[in-house]
């Protein structure tokens, strides 16, 4: 019996508990192996600075083309009801996620993501994202929001971000046993696969994996060639080693391409075509990207303007040009289109070379007016800079066309942000030189993150990071922070300790009263699926209950039926032998 009052009394408390919320929906794990890894809410540099990061935990390729995020302000009048509130903040129109990889989406203007979104994201709010089929794959809550996963993540600060614990993808199910807070977010693209791709250890001198480079592009093909099927991006492995192409990506202007996986020979050439990708260039203008499996752009195709049709926009002679000859899949050949750059009758400018950018200076030096992009001459002549352009930028759209400056034979010149109004990002950007013409000048440099006072330079085995800036001179190897640290202790020399003044002892101060902050749990009852819950577990009570105390329910229905409780039914006469009545009343007093 008080086995089952125990039993009882158990399907009780679980009925209250869900009526009060201490039962909290957990959101099923994703069935197509898409989860968030990351997202910040505000950058450091700007508070519309936002990103949201996917991974693919699955063995395969996931088509994300329809894919919805969707953000949950936490105000009143969103409550705790999860299937109201959402608002989608971008439907992805193309995207291809390999399995292992990442897929970024950041806020308008921010990261070289591969979608975007409109910014406002808040400092405590819900973001899931939602497949084609209108179904959540998952869903991060942080703050004292609700309807994540799990209790809510914690508030990432300004400049920080969520980041997913490695081997929690669906582990807990618990945003704040899940995430954790990074003081320096690394968000990574669609081209950031889980493993490095597989090459042959590069040859002694051998730049290795980084020699894979951006060859040609054939942006308008003249008839019987279509744009839909003879476009074509070549690559070329400029090392001395075997690279494997899988994790490598190809953007033109927002749009991904990754490559599919396969070795490329040593001075080889890769041919993408529109008609056997999805790739596609404008006529009108454009720049195509190669970025490594790491999320970094290792090269840019110069920034074409308006096509020529029938010529290829190819890097000849250290310079991106138009020529009247493609060759996909072969060495390059130059056959000048006429009035372009480089063509018979164009002007023949020196060569010069991109050498040292310092994109994040030490104060007291500031953004707007010492970040610097250096210039070297390395012929024996002087070179005249006027009318030679920079521009900058991931895309390479902000330019500035140089004035009045000459630079003399093995030379170099400094050209600072109070007079280009160039600036460099400190997350990263690409710099190109370009001669008046429009040729562009060697290849592209472009940075990763960088750390203040540091400086991306050039020396005999690439561009590195060096700790010593050193506009206007040769460049120096030094380990990165050091200039930052030289100013830190420069800093703290130059500041006197102030004599101390007789402290008058003052009054204790009152310790501040403590706000609590209490995170809202997610109330079942707000759900479908908590209504019906509900119901069940009320209908399995009342039934037991019902059962249970069946014969007091009976007795209680015979009490209101005028039968007293326990009183016997009447007894039929028993009549014995010879007419005598046996245990039979009379009914005379």
């Amino acid at each position: 019996m008080r086995f089952r009052i125990a039993v009882c009394v158990s399907v009780l408390v679980g009925y209250l508990f869900a009526q009060t919320g201490l039962i909290s929906s957990v959101a099923a794990a994703s069935s197509s192996g898409i989860v968030i890894s990351g997202l910040q809410q505000a950058g450091s540099a700007k508070a519309t600075d936002e990103y949201v990061e996917l991974l693919n935990t699955s063995g395969s390729t996931v088509s994300l083309s329809g894919w919805k995020l969707q953000y949950r302000a936490a105000s009143s009048a969103n409550g705790t009801d999860c299937t109201k509130g959402w608002a989608t903040k971008t439907t992805i129109t193309d995207g291809i996620i390999p399995a292992g990889a990442h897929f970024l989406l950041a806020s308008s203007g921010y990261l070289a993501a591969d979608a975007g979104f409109a910014s406002g994201l808040a400092s405590v709010g819900t973001v899931r994202i939602v497949n084609d089929a209108q179904v959540t794959d998952d869903a991060v809550a942080w703050g004292a929001a609700s309807c994540g996963t799990g209790q809510p993540a914690a508030v990432p600060p300004a400049g920080s971000s969520l980041e997913r614990h490695a081997g929690t993808e669906g582990a807990h199910g618990d945003n704040a046993l899940d995430f954790f807070v990074q003081t320096q977010p690394s968000p990574r693209a669609l081209s950031a696969a889980a493993a490095p791709p597989v090459a042959t250890p590069p040859a002694a001198g051998s730049s290795g994996p980084a020699a894979l480079e951006l060859s040609e592009l054939l942006v308008d093909p003249v008839a019987p060639s279509t744009d839909s099927r003879d476009e074509f991006i070549e690559l070329h492995n400029g090392g001395d080693v075997p690279i494997e192409l899988g994790g490598y990506v190809i953007r033109t202007g927002t749009h991904n391409y990754p490559l599919p996986a396969g070795t490329l020979e040593a001075d080889g050439y890769y041919v993408v075509t529109s008609g056997g990708s999805t790739i596609s260039l404008s006529n009108s203008g454009g720049v195509a990207n190669l970025i490594d499996p790491s999320g970094t752009v290792i090269d840019t195709a110069a920034t074409w303007e308006t096509a020529v049709p029938g010529a290829s926009w190819a890097f000849v002679d250290d310079a991106w040009r138009w020529t009247l000859t493609p060759t996909p899949g072969a060495a390059n050949e130059y056959t000048p289109v006429p009035g372009t750059a480089g063509a018979e009758g164009s002007a023949d400018y020196a060569v010069v070379e991109l050498n040292e950018l310092l994109p994040d200076p030490v104060a007291p030096l500031t953004d707007a007016s010492d970040e610097f992009i250096e210039i070297y001459n390395p012929g024996d002549t002087e070179v005249d800079l006027t009318g030679y352009v920079l521009k900058t930028g991931h895309d390479l759209t902000s330019k500035y066309v140089i004035k009045d400056v000459t630079v003399g034979p093995g030379g170099y010149i400094a050209l600072k942000s109070a007079d280009t109004k160039l600036s460099l990002a400190n997350t990263g950007s690409s710099v190109a030189l370009y001669t008046p013409d429009g040729a562009q000048l060697g290849a592209t440099a472009t940075y990763p993150k960088t750390t203040t006072g540091d400086a991306w330079a050039r020396f005999d085995d690439g561009w590195h990071w060096t700790g010593q800036p050193t506009p206007g001179a040769a460049n120096l190897l030094a380990a990165p922070g050091t200039a930052a640290a030289a100013a830190k202790t420069a800093a703290a020399k130059a500041t006197k300790p102030k004599a101390a003044a007789a402290a008058k002892p003052k009054a204790a101060a009152k310790p501040k009263a403590t706000k609590s902050v209490t995170t809202p749990l997610t109330n079942a009852a707000s759900t479908p699926a908590g209504r019906w819950l509900l119901f069940v577990l009320a209908g399995l009570t009342i039934a037991y209950i019902m059962y249970e105390f069946r014969y007091d329910l009976r007795n209680y229905y015979h009490k209101l039926r005028g039968y007293p409780i326990g009183r016997p039914a009447p007894v039929p006469a028993l009549v014995g032998r010879g007419g005598g009545g046996v245990g039979k009343r009379s009914g005379r007093g």
